[in-house]
């Protein structure tokens, strides 16, 4: 019996960032939010993340930036539900408009909940699923990027986190460590990570990416840039991961993770 499960990862939103809104006076911050659709994926581009879906069929779906909206037609959560169907199981976690999440084929699903990994102030940056069969936590997660006071608090709870655990863990999500453009005190905080997870005993288990999506096209990376990746303790990767390059440009500000066979050391 095989024992080995796979894994897509997939920040869907856009290049619309809170932060830069705030920081701009009103009139130009509004126009800021509807040039990125407030940072929702256009419908194309949660059919293009539902086909993605259906092609590899994935164990575990971990999702990030999935959003609400005001308007019930604009939910990312329902559209999605009802382009992947029902074939898997939902876990939601979050607080607001964005929210992280973890798709698990149902028949694996065997009745316990899902864990939500939050700061001590209780916001939620990540949330896991264990599976029975390989016996591994898998973790879909979103480090902060513009607030590196609370970057430090969610990799102290994640590390604590996982500590906590007697089964393997599996880390994947957006980790927000693009390094090659960076500012200083960024570069810093994405070095500070590799290191903290290393001391948790984590290993890199993702390959590097030889492109990724930027600014509106694509942007050659020669294995520099990487914001998602999978990080295993007492988990090994049996087949490299790999970028998907088959969804539609622009939808997301990223390219999709796919790691096709993880199994339990």
């Amino acid at each position: 019996m095989d024992s080995s499960f796979s894994v897509l990862n997939a920040n869907i939103g856009s290049m619309y960032l809170w932060s830069i809104r705030n920081m701009l006076p009103n009139m130009l911050g509004k126009a800021y939010a509807s040039l990125f659709s407030y940072g929702r994926t256009p419908a194309s581009g949660l059919e293009s993340c539902a086909r993605l879906i259906h092609q590899y069929k994935p164990t575990i779906v971990c999702l990030q930036e999935v959003y609400h909206a005001e308007e019930q037609h604009q939910n990312q959560l329902e559209q999605l539900e009802k382009k992947i169907g029902s074939a898997y199981q939902w876990f939601v976690s979050g607080i607001g408009m964005e929210n992280r999440a973890i798709l698990v084929q149902k028949s694996l699903v065997k009745g316990h909940p899902a864990e939500n990994i939050i700061i001590a102030d209780g916001v939620s940056f990540g949330i896991a699923y264990k599976l029975d069969s390989p016996a591994a936590w898998v973790a879909s997660v979103h480090l902060r990027y513009s607030n590196l006071v609370e970057r430090i608090q969610q990799l102290e709870e994640l590390v604590c986190w996982a500590g906590s655990k007697r089964e393997p863990v599996l880390l994947t999500g957006d980790f927000n460590t693009h390094i090659s453009w960076a500012s200083p005190e960024k570069k810093e905080a994405a070095y500070h990570t590799f290191q903290a997870l290393r001391e948790a005993g984590f290993q890199d288990l993702s390959e590097p990416v030889d492109c990724t999506w930027r600014w509106g096209k694509y942007l050659p990376t020669a294995g520099r840039i990487k914001l998602d990746y999978f990080f295993g303790r007492g988990v090994k990767a049996m087949e490299k991961s790999f970028a998907l390059r088959e969804h539609l440009r622009g939808w997301m500000d990223h390219l999709a993770l796919f790691g096709p066979k993880f199994a339990v050391e």
